[in-house]
Protein backbone atom coordinates (compact mmCIF):
# COMPACT_ATOMS: atom_id res chain seq x y z
CA UNK A 1 0.00 0.00 0.00
CA UNK A 2 2.90 2.35 0.72
CA UNK A 3 4.03 1.86 -2.88
CA UNK A 4 0.59 2.78 -4.24
CA UNK A 5 0.37 5.87 -2.04
CA UNK A 6 3.86 6.90 -3.14
CA UNK A 7 2.99 6.62 -6.83
CA UNK A 8 -0.29 8.48 -6.26
CA UNK A 9 1.86 11.23 -4.78
CA UNK A 10 3.30 11.78 -8.27
CA UNK A 11 -0.21 12.32 -9.60
CA UNK A 12 -0.98 14.65 -6.68
CA UNK A 13 2.17 16.66 -7.45
CA UNK A 14 1.06 17.07 -11.06
CA UNK A 15 -2.33 18.27 -9.86
CA UNK A 16 -0.76 20.62 -7.32
CA UNK A 17 1.41 22.20 -10.00
CA UNK A 18 -1.66 22.53 -12.24
CA UNK A 19 -3.51 24.29 -9.41
CA UNK A 20 -0.64 26.75 -9.14
CA UNK A 21 0.13 27.17 -12.83
CA UNK A 22 -2.20 25.47 -15.34
CA UNK A 23 -0.51 22.92 -17.59
CA UNK A 24 -1.60 21.44 -20.90
CA UNK A 25 -3.95 18.47 -20.84
CA UNK A 26 -1.40 16.38 -22.75
CA UNK A 27 1.20 17.04 -20.05
CA UNK A 28 -1.16 15.89 -17.31
CA UNK A 29 -2.08 12.76 -19.28
CA UNK A 30 1.60 11.97 -19.82
CA UNK A 31 2.31 12.32 -16.11
CA UNK A 32 -0.60 10.05 -15.24
CA UNK A 33 0.60 7.48 -17.78
CA UNK A 34 4.09 7.52 -16.24
CA UNK A 35 2.61 6.96 -12.77
CA UNK A 36 0.51 4.09 -14.13
CA UNK A 37 3.58 2.55 -15.77
CA UNK A 38 5.38 2.69 -12.42
CA UNK A 39 2.58 0.64 -10.86
CA UNK A 40 2.80 -1.87 -13.72
CA UNK A 41 6.58 -2.07 -13.33
CA UNK A 42 6.07 -2.80 -9.61
CA UNK A 43 3.68 -5.66 -10.41
CA UNK A 44 0.29 -3.98 -10.05
CA UNK A 45 -1.60 -4.62 -13.27
CA UNK A 46 -4.63 -6.41 -14.67
CA UNK A 47 -4.28 -10.16 -15.09
CA UNK A 48 -6.14 -10.81 -18.34
CA UNK A 49 -5.49 -13.20 -21.24
CA UNK A 50 -3.05 -11.82 -23.79
CA UNK A 51 0.26 -11.61 -21.99
CA UNK A 52 2.10 -8.97 -20.00
CA UNK A 53 2.34 -6.42 -22.81
CA UNK A 54 -1.40 -6.33 -23.42
CA UNK A 55 -2.11 -6.25 -19.68
CA UNK A 56 0.29 -3.33 -19.24
CA UNK A 57 -1.39 -1.31 -21.98
CA UNK A 58 -4.90 -2.03 -20.69
CA UNK A 59 -3.84 -1.20 -17.12
CA UNK A 60 -2.34 2.16 -18.08
CA UNK A 61 -5.39 3.06 -20.18
CA UNK A 62 -7.72 2.03 -17.35
CA UNK A 63 -5.91 4.10 -14.75
CA UNK A 64 -5.76 7.19 -16.96
CA UNK A 65 -9.41 6.81 -17.97
CA UNK A 66 -10.67 6.41 -14.38
CA UNK A 67 -8.50 9.28 -13.15
CA UNK A 68 -9.93 11.68 -15.70
CA UNK A 69 -13.53 10.46 -15.67
CA UNK A 70 -14.04 11.32 -12.01
CA UNK A 71 -12.01 14.51 -12.41
CA UNK A 72 -14.47 15.63 -15.10
CA UNK A 73 -17.33 14.85 -12.70
CA UNK A 74 -15.83 17.05 -9.96
CA UNK A 75 -18.03 20.04 -10.79
CA UNK A 76 -20.19 20.52 -7.68
CA UNK A 77 -19.54 20.70 -3.95
CA UNK A 78 -19.23 17.24 -2.44
CA UNK A 79 -19.84 15.36 -5.67
CA UNK A 80 -16.42 13.78 -6.24
CA UNK A 81 -15.77 13.16 -2.53
CA UNK A 82 -19.16 11.51 -2.07
CA UNK A 83 -18.82 9.28 -5.12
CA UNK A 84 -15.27 8.46 -4.06
CA UNK A 85 -16.43 7.47 -0.57
CA UNK A 86 -19.18 5.23 -1.96
CA UNK A 87 -16.84 3.54 -4.43
CA UNK A 88 -14.15 3.05 -1.78
CA UNK A 89 -16.72 1.50 0.58
CA UNK A 90 -17.76 -0.93 -2.15
CA UNK A 91 -14.16 -1.91 -2.87
CA UNK A 92 -13.55 -2.34 0.87
CA UNK A 93 -16.48 -4.77 1.09
CA UNK A 94 -15.14 -6.69 -1.92
CA UNK A 95 -11.71 -6.79 -0.30
CA UNK A 96 -13.12 -8.16 2.95
CA UNK A 97 -15.21 -10.81 1.20
CA UNK A 98 -12.31 -11.93 -1.02
CA UNK A 99 -9.80 -11.90 1.88
CA UNK A 100 -7.67 -9.26 0.14
CA UNK A 101 -5.89 -7.33 2.88
CA UNK A 102 -4.27 -4.88 0.44
CA UNK A 103 -7.60 -3.90 -1.13
CA UNK A 104 -9.32 -3.64 2.25
CA UNK A 105 -6.60 -1.43 3.75
CA UNK A 106 -6.21 0.87 0.75
CA UNK A 107 -9.98 1.22 0.33
CA UNK A 108 -10.40 2.05 4.02
CA UNK A 109 -7.74 4.79 3.72
CA UNK A 110 -9.51 6.29 0.70
CA UNK A 111 -12.90 6.01 2.41
CA UNK A 112 -11.64 7.69 5.57
CA UNK A 113 -10.02 10.49 3.58
CA UNK A 114 -13.23 11.19 1.65
CA UNK A 115 -15.44 11.10 4.75
CA UNK A 116 -13.04 13.37 6.61
CA UNK A 117 -12.99 15.87 3.75
CA UNK A 118 -16.71 15.83 2.90
CA UNK A 119 -18.02 17.97 5.82
CA UNK A 120 -15.69 20.77 4.71
CA UNK A 121 -16.84 20.58 1.08
CA UNK A 122 -20.58 19.94 1.30
CA UNK A 123 -23.03 21.60 1.23
CA UNK A 124 -20.78 24.67 1.37
CA UNK A 125 -17.19 24.45 0.20
CA UNK A 126 -14.90 25.77 2.90
CA UNK A 127 -12.11 23.67 1.38
CA UNK A 128 -11.65 22.60 -2.22
CA UNK A 129 -9.92 19.46 -3.49
CA UNK A 130 -8.29 21.15 -6.44
CA UNK A 131 -6.60 18.99 -9.03
CA UNK A 132 -4.10 17.80 -6.42
CA UNK A 133 -6.83 16.13 -4.40
CA UNK A 134 -9.17 15.04 -7.16
CA UNK A 135 -6.53 13.48 -9.42
CA UNK A 136 -4.88 11.53 -6.59
CA UNK A 137 -8.30 10.32 -5.33
CA UNK A 138 -9.26 9.11 -8.78
CA UNK A 139 -5.89 7.45 -9.36
CA UNK A 140 -6.32 5.52 -6.10
CA UNK A 141 -9.84 4.46 -7.11
CA UNK A 142 -8.47 3.26 -10.45
CA UNK A 143 -5.82 1.27 -8.60
CA UNK A 144 -8.51 -0.25 -6.38
CA UNK A 145 -10.47 -1.22 -9.49
CA UNK A 146 -7.44 -3.12 -10.79
CA UNK A 147 -6.57 -4.75 -7.47
CA UNK A 148 -10.19 -5.77 -6.92
CA UNK A 149 -10.62 -7.19 -10.43
CA UNK A 150 -7.73 -9.65 -10.30
CA UNK A 151 -9.09 -12.07 -7.64
CA UNK A 152 -12.34 -12.25 -9.60
CA UNK A 153 -12.95 -14.26 -12.76
CA UNK A 154 -15.04 -13.98 -15.90
CA UNK A 155 -18.18 -11.87 -15.70
CA UNK A 156 -17.60 -11.28 -11.98
CA UNK A 157 -14.98 -8.69 -12.97
CA UNK A 158 -17.82 -6.63 -14.42
CA UNK A 159 -18.99 -5.98 -10.87
CA UNK A 160 -15.84 -4.04 -10.03
CA UNK A 161 -16.32 -1.93 -13.16
CA UNK A 162 -19.98 -1.20 -12.34
CA UNK A 163 -18.92 0.41 -9.06
CA UNK A 164 -17.47 3.29 -11.10
CA UNK A 165 -20.14 3.25 -13.81
CA UNK A 166 -21.57 6.74 -13.11
CA UNK A 167 -18.29 8.58 -13.84
CA UNK A 168 -17.78 6.41 -16.94
CA UNK A 169 -21.28 7.13 -18.28
CA UNK A 170 -20.90 10.84 -17.51
CA UNK A 171 -17.60 10.97 -19.41
CA UNK A 172 -19.08 9.21 -22.44
CA UNK A 173 -22.03 11.63 -22.41
CA UNK A 174 -19.81 14.71 -22.17
CA UNK A 175 -17.34 13.53 -24.82
CA UNK A 176 -20.15 12.64 -27.24
CA UNK A 177 -21.97 15.93 -26.67
CA UNK A 178 -18.87 18.06 -27.13
CA UNK A 179 -17.64 16.18 -30.18
CA UNK A 180 -21.01 16.84 -31.79
CA UNK A 181 -20.46 20.53 -31.06
CA UNK A 182 -16.98 20.17 -32.59
CA UNK A 183 -15.14 21.35 -29.50
CA UNK A 184 -12.38 19.73 -27.46
CA UNK A 185 -14.20 17.43 -25.00
CA UNK A 186 -11.45 17.62 -22.36
CA UNK A 187 -10.49 21.30 -22.32
CA UNK A 188 -13.80 22.99 -23.15
CA UNK A 189 -15.87 23.88 -20.06
CA UNK A 190 -19.60 23.29 -20.15
CA UNK A 191 -22.74 22.46 -18.22
CA UNK A 192 -23.43 19.18 -20.00
CA UNK A 193 -22.59 16.78 -17.18
CA UNK A 194 -25.19 14.51 -15.60
CA UNK A 195 -24.99 16.61 -12.44
CA UNK A 196 -25.72 19.80 -14.39
CA UNK A 197 -28.69 18.20 -16.14
CA UNK A 198 -30.08 17.03 -12.79
CA UNK A 199 -29.52 20.47 -11.24
CA UNK A 200 -31.54 22.10 -14.00
CA UNK A 201 -34.34 19.53 -13.71
CA UNK A 202 -34.47 19.63 -9.91
CA UNK A 203 -33.68 23.36 -9.60
CA UNK A 204 -31.16 22.52 -6.88
CA UNK A 205 -27.47 21.63 -6.87
CA UNK A 206 -27.89 20.05 -3.44
CA UNK A 207 -30.57 17.73 -4.82
CA UNK A 208 -28.49 16.96 -7.91
CA UNK A 209 -25.50 15.91 -5.80
CA UNK A 210 -27.58 13.71 -3.49
CA UNK A 211 -29.25 12.02 -6.48
CA UNK A 212 -25.82 11.31 -7.97
CA UNK A 213 -24.77 9.83 -4.62
CA UNK A 214 -27.88 7.65 -4.67
CA UNK A 215 -27.15 6.43 -8.19
CA UNK A 216 -23.56 5.67 -7.18
CA UNK A 217 -24.75 3.76 -4.11
CA UNK A 218 -27.09 1.64 -6.23
CA UNK A 219 -24.26 0.98 -8.70
CA UNK A 220 -21.96 0.03 -5.82
CA UNK A 221 -24.46 -2.46 -4.39
CA UNK A 222 -25.09 -3.93 -7.84
CA UNK A 223 -21.35 -4.20 -8.42
CA UNK A 224 -20.80 -6.05 -5.15
CA UNK A 225 -23.62 -8.47 -5.93
CA UNK A 226 -22.40 -9.19 -9.48
CA UNK A 227 -18.76 -9.49 -8.43
CA UNK A 228 -19.27 -11.88 -5.54
CA UNK A 229 -22.47 -13.78 -6.22
CA UNK A 230 -22.74 -14.08 -10.02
Amino acid sequence: MVLVLGVSGIVAAIGMYDDWRPVKAATKLAGQAVAALLLVWCGIHLDLPGGFGANAVVTVCTLVAVTNSINLLDNMNGLAAGIGAIAAAAFMVMGILTDSADVTLLASVVLGSCLGFLPFNFPRARVSMGDAGSLSLEFLLGTLLILTSNPLAGQSRLGAVIVLSLPAIDTCLVVTTRLRRRVNPFTTPGSDHISHILARQLASRFAAVTVCWGISALAAMAGIFIALWS
